[in-house]
């Protein structure tokens, strides 16, 4: 049986754009593949949606199934996804305070203090933010000495305790 034209080119874990509107490269959805499965009638790659370029941005949070193949050559095209910010960009964040490589990912895991990032600090007792870069995944802290040794251990992160999981099987 022949392969399907991008069956085999992603495993669990890749992240992956895939674009989803015929001559539209504006339109994606990126997010990182968790497994593959069946959707009408389709062999797909199922991703948990990270980005999501429509004006609504209804598939974020949500898996979405990606056909490894259309009957339209220009229905869906995909890209690994690989850019990995400058630490210049990620030093001009606000509230940014220290930043780290991801030992798992190559990306940045950065503190950053809560308030300067408009995010709800818990009634005033998270002052300070860990966030892993390439999952957007955060944790809040009381205390920057606790923000900065998250940087340190990355299990705290999903997408990261699945890449050890993957790693280690």
């Amino acid at each position: 049986m022949q392969k399907l034209k991008y069956e085999d080119q992603f495993k669990v874990g890749d992240k992956i754009r895939a674009y989803d509107f015929r001559n539209v490269p504006d339109f994606y959805v990126e997010g990182a593949v968790l497994r593959t499965d069946t959707h009408y009638h389709a062999i797909c790659y199922v991703i948990a949606c990270k980005k999501d370029t429509l004006a609504s941005s209804h598939r974020v949070g949500k898996e979405v199934y990606v056909p490894m193949e259309t009957l339209f050559e220009s229905d869906w095209k995909f890209e690994r996804v690989t850019k990995i910010l400058p630490r210049k960009e990620i030093e001009s964040w606000a509230g940014f305070r220290y930043t780290r490589r991801n030992p798992l990912t190559g990306n940045w895991l950065v503190v950053c203090k809560t308030s300067d990032q408009a995010m709800d600090d818990e009634n005033g007792t998270a002052k300070w933010m860990s966030i892993c870069e390439e999952h957007s995944t955060i944790c809040t802290h009381q205390t920057l000495a606790l923000a900065k040794d998250h940087l340190q251990h990355p299990g705290w992160c999903a997408g990261c305790q699945l890449m050890m999981e993957l790693k280690t099987s």
